[in-house]
C-alpha cells in the first residue's frame, strides 16, 4: 500500500515502475492512493505499464450524515453536526454538499 502517491517526484515513480515491471502481476498486489488531479507524472507511467491497465476506483468526499456516522463509530460517541460538516468539508467534499 503507498499512500499519498501523488507527491512522489519522478524518480520514485521510476522505482515503482520497475517493481511493477520486474514482478509477476499473480504475486504483486499493489494499492496506490492519489489525488487524481494531482498525480500527472503518475499518471504517464501507468500508461507505459506492460499488461493490461490497472483497476481504478475513485472515492470521493462523504456527505455529512456519512461523515458524522463514520466519524461517530471512528471515536465511541456522538459527533456534532458542526464537526462532521468540518470533517466533510476537509474530505473533498464540496462545500454545498458539506452544509446542513
Amino acid at each position: 500500500m503507498l499512500d499519498h502517491v501523488h507527491r512522489a517526484d519522478e524518480a520514485s515513480l521510476r522505482v515503482l515502475g520497475q517493481v511493477v515491471r520486474r514482478v509477476p502481476r499473480t504475486r504483486l498486489l499493489l494499492v496506490v492512493s492519489y489525488r487524481s488531479g494531482e498525480a500527472m507524472g503518475l499518471g504517464r507511467m501507468l500508461e507505459v505499464l506492460p499488461g493490461p491497465p490497472p483497476a481504478r476506483i475513485e472515492l470521493r468526499g462523504l456527505g455529512p450524515r456519512d461523515t458524522r456516522a463514520l466519524a461517530s463509530a471512528l471515536v465511541g460517541g456522538e459527533v456534532s453536526a458542526r464537526t462532521a460538516e468540518g470533517l466533510c468539508a476537509r474530505s473533498g467534499a464540496t462545500r454545498s454538499s458539506c452544509a446542513r
